[in-house]
């Protein structure tokens, strides 16, 4: 029984061997009774792998050099076929397609194949389609042999190519695009060109070149974006493909790196692999000229820097880092930046540092932590006539206040968080000078912002001692304390040391009504404080128009008519009377303008004020010219209006 089986199998066995042995010998000795164009057909329309095929002339020839040695080479003249499945569409002509290559069989080595010529391919047209997969790819998907398929890529069992492909449409989803491709290759170089961009590559790496000018895709500016030099090096090695990226945009230069690590164990879109590429990345940006760089891509109306930075030059820095996140699905990108501007007499030297988290499943930043450290700014502010009233300043309209903010239309709150901290804690770090000041306003501050408010924090006035309106001053300390929701605290003191007397004010409380208080060295009372302030002396050295102007001042200062700062400005001005009218609650201070001139101004709590110029014209005549203006008119409605007056006077004395 046992040998009415063996023998059939060792039988069977021996005809396969057999049948094997003649096919290989017929291959290696006379391949052409195989692989020719008719067989090549045949296999094609029985197996249907393509929808279409055909060509004009097509041969395939082989020479016997030795035993173990042959030439085999072969051409398709205008060869088209179609291919169709769920993932692509292909529709490609090519007019000539050829090879030259010697196959040696090598005991112990098995068969090697030796590239006489480089395949040689020229098409007519090709279109590619590539269509949306509907199935989801495998969770335990098996990820490319990247190395080994790049060692085999350089070895003998790839041949030296020649393609050139001129009129190519790529169709990905909605989009369509027209290319050109050029491929080369030779043992130990390979370079490939399309649409501007080449490859230039060999066993070592490659190198991606972008055209030396190319706009940036589906971005909208106007004019167009452009990236500049772009260049991409990688280094194939066993162990992961370090990456190196430099080029330019516009007014801005960027280098990056980066490194893949191999063997590759998740799929190019996995969480795990966007986390390893993300924390191996480092970069750096450089920003030559800012104002250039702003007034390329900042939107109107900010594509102009605020003064007094618009009359400043200088450049930014940029250092990227990454580092893991506490969640799993974020890594942090840490940018250190240094705002590096000068002018004739300005500095603007400022480090900023931020944390962006960043989500690595969406690709879109979760949160913001960012730090602004003034290290040294000097600002010049714009010249003020001293020979005014102290100015209102008016913010740059481009800043958006919180009342400004509830008249515009909500929209959709950004899903990013975003925390500021603004630091400046050295005594060089921010001064500002103006014409009104002899030294130099220098100023501290730590303030923390989040969601665009002011949390908390305080600015800080350092050591003062300079003039103002004429008068000296100095400011030992003064602060502003935030703590959001409350009110900002103000608590400083401010001190004005006269020839005879030195006065000081303290002042504490919510910066809207702060409440202050004066003392003096030696003692005064308080219309002697005013007394001192406004005339040098104390009341009972003054006659008794300046004796009325100065009692009347507290009671000014008390009903609001009149500020601190206002006060301290007729203070150092020629101030003849300070008059107060307790029952229209109207305040008027009068101060010579010349030897026969002078200005009187009036206001009062409702908005009124009022400006009018005396002018002497000779025995007892005078020109009265005035102004007034009001926020009411004169059928009670809210408005602004506006009346002129010129008088024509004459003062007899008897």
């Amino acid at each position: 029984m046992k040998k009415f089986v063996l023998y059939p199998l060792l039988s069977l066995l021996s005809l396969i061997i057999l049948l094997v042995t003649i096919v290989g010998g017929i291959l290696f000795f006379k391949p052409t009774l195989i692989i020719n164009p008719k067989n090549i057909d045949f296999v094609l329309r029985k197996t249907k792998i393509l929808k279409t095929h055909s060509w004009t002339d097509a041969d395939i020839t082989h020479q016997w050099i030795k035993w173990n040695e042959r030439i085999i080479k072969g051409y398709f003249k205008n060869l088209c076929f179609e291919f169709d499945n769920d993932t692509a569409y292909l529709n490609i002509c090519l007019s000539e397609i050829s090879w030259n290559f010697t196959v040696t069989y090598v005991k112990g080595e098995g068969i090697k194949s030796i590239t006489n010529s480089p395949i040689f391919v020229r098409d007519q047209f090709s279109k590619i389609v590539i269509k949306e997969s509907k199935t989801p790819p495998p969770e335990n998907e098996s990820q490319p042999d990247i190395w080994g398929l790049w060692s085999m890529f350089w070895s003998p069992l790839v041949p030296d190519l020649d393609f050139v492909f001129d009129e190519n449409e790529l169709t990905l989803g909605k989009e369509s695009y027209q290319f050109d491709v050029t491929v080369i290759k030779s043992p130990h170089k390979f370079h490939a060109k399309s649409l501007g961009f080449s490859l230039d590559a060999n066993p070592e790496g490659f190198m991606l070149l972008a055209p030396s000018k190319f706009k940036i895709p589906k971005l909208k500016f106007n004019p167009p974006l452009h990236l500049y030099d772009v260049k991409l090096i990688g280094a194939v090695k066993k162990n992961g493909i370090p990456l190196d990226l430099s080029g330019g945009m516009e007014k801005i230069l960027f280098h990056v790196t980066s490194k893949i690590e191999l063997p590759l164990k998740d799929s190019f879109s996995s969480l795990n692999f966007r986390k390893k590429a993300i924390l191996a990345t480092r970069g750096d940006i450089r920003v030559p000229d800012v104002k250039q760089a702003i007034g390329r891509f900042a939107p109107s109306p900010f594509n102009v820097l605020p003064a007094p930075l618009n009359s400043m030059d200088g450049a930014i820095n940029i250092e990227i880092v990454t580092k893991e996140s506490e969640k799993n699905e974020e890594a942090i990108v840490t940018s250190k930046a240094r705002i590096d501007l000068k002018s004739k007499e300005q500095v603007f030297l400022m480090d900023l540092g931020a944390d962006l988290f960043l989500n690595l499943l969406t690709m879109r930043p979760v949160s913001v932590l960012a730090e602004i450290d003034f290290k040294k700014v000097n600002l010049a502010l714009p010249k003020i006539s001293k020979k005014s009233l102290p100015p209102q300043f008016t913010p740059d309209k481009r800043i958006i206040t919180q009342k400004d903010k509830a008249k515009v239309t909500k929209k959709t709150k950004s899903q990013m968080e975003m925390t500021f901290r603004l630091e400046a804690m050295d005594e060089k770090s921010l001064h500002l000078s103006t014409n009104l000041l002899d030294q130099p306003l220098r100023l501290n501050f730590d303030l923390n912002i989040e969601e665009g408010d002011l949390k908390n924090g305080f600015v800080k006035v350092l050591p003062l001692k300079t003039k103002v309106f004429k008068r000296p001053i100095q400011i030992p300390s003064m602060q502003i304390n935030f703590d959001a929701p409350a009110e900002p605290v103000l608590v400083g003191q401010v001190i004005f040391p006269l020839p005879e007397y030195k006065i000081t004010m303290d002042l504490e409380g919510p910066i809207s009504q702060p409440r202050y208080a004066f003392s003096s060295k030696p003692p005064l009372s308080r219309n002697d404080i005013y007394s001192v302030l406004l005339f040098g002396r104390p009341l009972e050295d003054l006659n008794p128009d300046d004796k009325r102007s100065a009692s009347q001042t507290n009671q000014i200062l008390a009903q609001g008519i009149m500020s601190l700062s206002v006060l301290y400005f007729l203070a150092g001005s020629p101030v003849e009377y300070i008059g107060y009218d307790p029952n229209s609650k109207t305040a008027t201070a009068q101060f010579r303008l010349g030897s026969k001139s002078s200005l009187r101004v009036g206001g009062d709590s409702e908005g009124l004020n009022s400006t009018g110029i005396r002018q002497t014209i000779g025995k007892g005549w005078y020109i009265d010219t005035s102004a007034t203006s009001t926020q009411k008119s004169s059928t009670g409605t809210t408005g602004n209006a506006r009346d002129y007056g010129v008088m024509l006077e004459r003062i007899i004395s008897y």
